[in-house]
């Protein structure tokens, strides 16, 4: 993985956000082989997300598709 870290403050303040979403990514990266690991053992298995602890990754989705579409539509002369 690779990150690009930009904030406005530097010295102390950048350091203290540096360690702060540091810490977040590498928790991040800690559950991704968790769930890759589970995947290939048969432990757990791809499915609908939990709205209630996954609601983030379901509004991108979301987001996404409709842009998709909003393009392709574009594209095809569909507007």
């Amino acid at each position: 993985m690779e990150f690009d870290y930009y904030h406005k403050e530097s010295g102390h303040k950048f350091e203290e956000y540096y360690r702060f979403v540091r810490q977040v990514a590498m928790e991040d990266y800690e559950l991704c082989e968790k769930a890759q690991g589970n995947l290939e053992k048969g432990v757990y298995s791809e499915g609908i997300l939990n709205p209630e602890q996954e609601n983030g990754v379901s509004f991108y989705q979301d987001r996404v598709f409709e842009l998709v579409c909003q393009q392709h539509a574009a594209e095809s002369g569909k507007v």
